[in-house]
């Protein structure tokens, strides 16, 4: 099979995926960034699962490279200064940069705005500090107009919705290697038993179960 070839410009996001060779060949002065994250093999089989990350496209753009240069610059330098118990905090902006940058540029076709950005919002709110009147206040409309719009088009209420991505992101810091105490407190879980009955409601098992089923698949 003759191997795929894919010219990169600035803006351009290439996905190093699992078992499969990759080369990459640089003409020019050298005068670029270039920004890596890395993640194991297992939470990449994870996030396929969920559907949140797609092999067929190996090489995607970002439409405005520019605006990521904080966003890379300002992980870095957290991670570089973040004492051991804010690294689980560091990895969750990491694994959000990840999927802003592969996820497809319109996600939710058919959904009003009002209703795509309450759904970036909650996304972000995995430690639930921001309460639910309150995001209906940044976007400008009423709580119950919000509520009731957004159980309309996800089948979903708010939390509901906020509580699914909020497991997603407890799979992805499981699969990393994260201890569940340091899970459970990075989202804002009392404690970690707490969490692991959440956890079990949600997945159909305890959090070290779950992690130990996904890094055990070849």
């Amino acid at each position: 099979m003759k191997p795929a070839r894919a010219a990169l410009t600035p803006g351009s996001v290439c996905q190093r995926l699992p078992n499969r060779r990759h080369s990459t060949r640089v003409d020019g002065d050298g005068s670029w960034l270039e920004f890596y994250i890395s993640f194991g093999k297992g939470v990449f089989n994870s996030l396929k699962s969920l559907e949140l990350v797609q092999e067929t496209v190996p090489v995607g753009r970002f439409a405005d490279p520019l605006s990521l240069l904080p966003l890379f610059h300002g992980l870095l330098s957290r991670m570089s200064a973040a004492p051991d118990p804010l690294l689980a905090a560091c990895l969750l902006e990491a694994q959000q940069l990840v999927l802003t940058l592969t996820r497809p540029r319109d996600p939710r076709p058919g959904l009003s705005p009002v209703t795509v950005r309450a759904c970036e919002l909650l996304e972000k709110d995995s430690g639930r500090e921001l309460p639910l009147p309150m995001v209906a206040e940044r976007l400008c409309v009423g709580y119950e107009t919000l509520r009731k719009q957004f159980q309309r088009e996800m089948h979903l209420s708010l939390e509901e919705y906020r509580q699914s991505r909020r497991m997603t992101t407890a799979q992805m810091m499981l699969l990393e290697g994260e201890p569940v105490k340091a899970v459970a407190k990075a989202l804002g879980y009392s404690d970690a038993c707490a969490f692991s009955k959440q956890f079990k409601r949600f997945c159909g098992s305890s959090p070290s179960v779950y992690a130990q089923s996904l890094l055990q698949k070849p």
